[in-house]
């Protein structure tokens, strides 16, 4: 007969304790070895530990609290502090963040005088301070490994705005194959790349959401958009974008993915691409929006 032995009440937590204890001496002497250096200062820093808090919070600080356990160990505290995040009051359809904090949700300026092509853009936080540095590492510096923290943030971020059925197919802003070939990668694909792995593990099989890339191609240069205009940025974007699969969209709910988003001009002119193939409806999602 298999006999099952059953814990001890008096010793079946000193284990687990032993192990939280050793983790903790682990950690402290892997700092010490190997001591962070904030991303946005260049200091170097022991990262806090980062307690639990009970208490419910706000949307607010639910953001900040999901941007401190991304990035605690990438940026000191003091730079942690400086994040701030892209929540509302802001605008219903291109997601920029009013400067003034009091009331709801509404159009702006802009997309009332001049909707979007797209529904709605959501993004992570406001394109400033600590987030500017951390972004660009990822992109100009070849720290490709911030892609991970990230994913895990757009992810987040995706399940708050969205509800499962609502997209059908999740596509990154793509590069022209000259600027692809220059940087190596193409940072809004890195940034999805792992979600079907992550839709698979939250909706435990398949979500019904397809994460794909090459079927919106840049099929000519551009240049940067620094420094243009609101109409130059247009005419810089026009004819920019191709789809090259229409039937693999077509009626399908979009969500474009990039890791900034500033006039709204390319994303835009994207879902426009993209509704002109068939699309049903084209959304979007970002790391950081400007104001």
């Amino acid at each position: 007969m298999l006999t099952v032995r059953r814990g001890n009440s008096e010793t079946d937590g000193i284990a687990p304790a032993y192990t939280l204890a050793w983790r903790r001496i682990g950690n402290s002497l892997l700092e010490m070895m190997f001591p962070c250096k904030c991303l946005a200062c260049g200091e170097i820093f022991r990262p806090r530990s980062q307690d639990a808090d009970e208490r419910p919070l706000n949307e607010r600080e639910r953001r900040v609290a999901s941007f401190e356990r991304a990035m605690r160990v990438r940026l000191c505290p003091a730079c942690l502090a400086g994040f701030a995040p892209a929540v509302s009051p802001l605008c219903s359809q291109c997601g920029v963040v009013f400067a003034g904090r009091e009331g709801a949700d509404h159009l702006c300026g802009e997309c009332i005088a001049q909707p979007k092509h797209f529904l709605r853009a959501r993004t992570v936080g406001i394109y400033s301070g600590p987030l500017i540095a951390v972004i660009q590492c990822f992109k100009f510096k070849g720290m490709t490994a911030l892609a991970r923290p990230f994913s895990a943030f757009l992810f987040e971020i995706f399940q708050e705005n969205w509800e499962l059925g609502d997209i059908d197919l999740v596509l990154p802003v793509p590069l022209h194959p000259k600027r692809m070939r220059n940087r190596g990668f193409n940072q809004a694909w890195l940034l999805v790349r792992d979600w079907p792995e992550r839709l698979r593990k939250v909706y435990c099989g398949d979500s019904g959401i397809r994460v794909r890339h090459g079927i919106l191609v840049r099929n000519r240069p551009t240049a940067p958009q620094t420094g243009f205009g609101k109409g130059d940025r247009a005419a810089n974007l026009k004819g920019a974008f191709l789809v090259t699969d229409p039937l693999s969209i077509a009626r399908k709910r979009i969500l474009l993915v990039d890791d900034v988003v500033t006039t709204c001009a390319t994303v835009n002119e994207c879902a426009r691409v993209l509704l002109a193939a068939g699309a049903g409806q084209v959304e979007v999602l970002a790391v950081a929006r400007t104001l």
